[in-house]
């Protein structure tokens, strides 16, 4: 996952995001946690939240790369970094319906503290 700021929807600063699929599962969502770097790349303790990405229309096929569009409340940070935290994926069932199942990161507290060290 990137992400980078871009020219957004005042008053809001916007952000774009990119999630690539590596797996060889269907992705229906991806949930991270948004850490925001101020102009010397630094985080900005207290400034954190979590976004979502994906659809529930179309999933993110294995191999593809979805991008999106994510405001923010925090205006003054120049560049964010994304800890992933759960990835809800598709998995074929006994019915035409595929079964979704959440993958939860389970390093997620060992990245989201590593992201804050300056």
């Amino acid at each position: 996952m990137t992400a980078a700021a871009v020219e957004g929807f005042p008053p809001l600063p916007s952000y774009t995001a990119k999630v690539r699929n590596v797996s060889n599962r269907p992705i229906r969502r991806v949930v991270a946690t948004v850490v925001y770097l101020d102009a010397a790349g630094r985080p900005m303790p207290g400034e954190e939240h979590d976004v979502s990405f994906g659809s529930p229309l179309k999933a993110i096929d294995p191999g593809l790369t979805f991008e999106s569009v994510f405001l923010s409340r925090v205006d003054r940070a120049p560049a964010v970094r994304l800890v992933p935290r759960a990835v809800t994926v598709l998995e074929k069932g006994d019915g035409p319906e595929p079964i979704e199942r959440e993958w939860k990161n389970p390093h997620y507290d060992e990245e989201l503290h590593r992201a804050f060290r300056p």
